[in-house]
């Protein structure tokens, strides 16, 4: 694939916010030693390499605070099966990711969608003005990290 630049203004502001967050917490909160954000329209925001030399897709997802107080976390329908999809049919099999990050960076949670046991579909709901469908995760299936005053993320929840 070839991955244009990424330009800030051609995103959301949540959009470009969700990836500073990530600049800043990806050492702490992922094993991605190296990465690149990918052209607009890519149904993913990151493009990595981890530590064992694997690709990830990784979509990034800004929140508000406390959303993490509900029952589920919504993944958009067609970014859920696309990710999944070019694990299962593409040569290098890249994993997966799905990070949110509630309110900022320093409250991170990871999903590898390749190992999400429950997904459940919802359909035909309210988000933001319009009727959509999503897949709903659990939060606790993610690995959640929490920063300290040091800095340093430390693991809540170990997920799948």
């Amino acid at each position: 694939m070839t991955k244009k630049p990424f330009v800030y203004g051609k995103y959301t502001k949540e959009e470009e916010l969700a990836l500073d967050a990530f600049k800043r917490a990806y050492t702490g909160c992922t094993s991605v030693t190296e990465f690149e954000p990918t052209s607009y329209g890519v149904y993913y925001d990151v493009w990595g390499k981890n530590k064992n030399g694997q690709v990830e897709h990784i979509e990034l997802k800004l929140r508000k605070e406390g959303s993490d107080k509900y029952s589920t976390c919504f993944i958009e329908v067609d970014k859920w099966m696309n990710l999944l999809k070019d694990y299962r049919e593409r040569q290098e099999k890249p994993l997966p990711i799905y990070i949110n990050f509630i309110g900022d960076a320093s409250n991170v949670y990871v999903w590898n969608l390749s190992k999400v046991k429950h997904a459940e579909f919802h359909g035909n709901i309210w988000i933001d003005g319009e009727v959509v469908d999503r897949i709903g995760l659990s939060w606790k299936d993610a690995w959640h990290f929490v920063q300290d005053e040091t800095g340093n993320y430390n693991i809540v929840n170990k997920g799948n």
